[in-house]
């Protein structure tokens, strides 16, 4: 199984733009990949934490935050990729966190692996799946293929 630090992101870019017949690329993907780069280059060893806090699921004291969590999982559901039941289930799972105080690094790594683990409880596509969708479609575009 791929590394847990990286199979929500993997979720994430798959659910917002891969599951669209869109030529362009959607911009909170375009956004998501550039909090990704941002965050391997300015903090690699908390990225995760890094990204959560880019995109508003992780505030400045470290807690998670339901609301953006459901903001970006609206996303996922405009998309098909769930339902707004199981998004807001998944997000919801995850308000346990903030009952115990962790180092700042540390809590993006559990709200990572919280939101996987309620995620992949509805079936969703698993990261290898979706990474070689992934790379799939990246090959077809090299090659000049419009996917």
């Amino acid at each position: 199984m791929a590394s847990p630090r990286y199979v929500i992101l993997v979720f994430l870019v798959a659910a917002l733009g891969y599951s669209s017949a869109q030529e362009s690329e959607d911009p909170i993907v375009t956004k998501l990949k550039i909090n990704i780069i941002v965050c391997k280059n300015e903090n690699p060893k908390c990225m995760q934490t890094c990204i959560f806090q880019k995109m508003g699921i992780i505030n400045d004291k470290g807690r998670y935050i339901e609301k953006k969590a459901v903001d970006w999982m609206k996303i996922a559901v405009k998309k098909g990729t769930l339902d707004q039941n199981q998004a807001s289930n998944i997000t919801k799972a995850c308000n346990r966190l903030n009952n115990k105080i962790v180092d700042g690094c540390k809590r993006g790594d559990e709200v990572q692996e919280c939101l996987n683990k309620e995620i992949s409880k509805f079936g969703v596509a698993s990261p290898a799946s979706v990474r070689t969708k992934m790379n799939e479609r990246m090959k077809l575009k090299r090659a000049g293929v419009k996917v």
